[in-house]
C-alpha cells in the first residue's frame, strides 16, 4: 500500500505521464493483480456497497461496467490483468462506444464508470493505470 502511496505522490508532485507512472508502477511490482479485469468487476461493485454510494450509482456503474465487460469478450480480452490495462484498451473501448447508439453524454457516464473502476484498483493498490481526473483519454470521442 505504501508504494501505491508514493507512487501517487510522485506523480502529483512530479508530474510525470500517465505511462511513466504506469510503467513505475510495474517495476516496482506492487500487488500485481493476477485476477483478470473481469473477476475484479464484482469485487468492484461490493466496494462500491462499501463507500456508501447511492443506490442508483450502483445500478449504473453495474450497467456500465457491463458495457466494458461485454466490450473486453468481444475483443477477447477477458483474461487482461489490471496492469496489462494500456491507453490503447481504453482508446478502442472509446471507439467502441463512438459507434453505439449512446450520446456523448452517456458515453461520457461510461467512462466516468470506468475512471471509478481504476481509482478502485488504486484504493486497493492494485497496480494499473491511474485514474485521470480530467484527462483527454477519457473523453468520448465526439462523432
Amino acid at each position: 500500500m505504501l508504494t501505491g502511496a508514493l507512487a501517487a505522490l510522485y506523480y502529483r508532485y512530479n508530474k510525470v505521464s500517465i505511462i511513466s507512472l504506469t510503467l513505475i508502477c510495474y517495476r516496482l511490482n506492487t500487488m500485481n493483480s493476477y485476477k483478470s479485469i473481469t473477476n475484479h468487476i464484482s469485487d468492484f461493485l461490493d466496494y462500491c456497497v462499501e463507500q456508501n454510494l447511492k443506490q442508483k450509482t450502483q445500478e449504473n456503474y453495474k450497467r456500465f461496467t457491463g458495457k466494458f465487460l461485454l466490450w473486453l469478450q468481444n475483443n477477447n480480452l477477458t483474461a487482461l490483468l489490471p496492469h496489462q490495462l494500456t491507453i490503447n484498451h481504453i482508446n478502442g473501448y472509446k471507439d467502441y462506444l463512438s459507434t453505439t447508439p449512446l450520446k456523448i453524454i452517456s458515453q461520457k457516464y461510461y467512462l466516468i464508470a470506468l475512471r471509478a473502476l481504476l481509482s478502485y484498483f488504486r484504493a486497493k493498490d492494485i497496480v494499473s493505470l491511474p485514474p485521470p481526473r480530467k484527462s483527454p483519454f477519457l473523453r468520448p470521442i465526439k462523432g
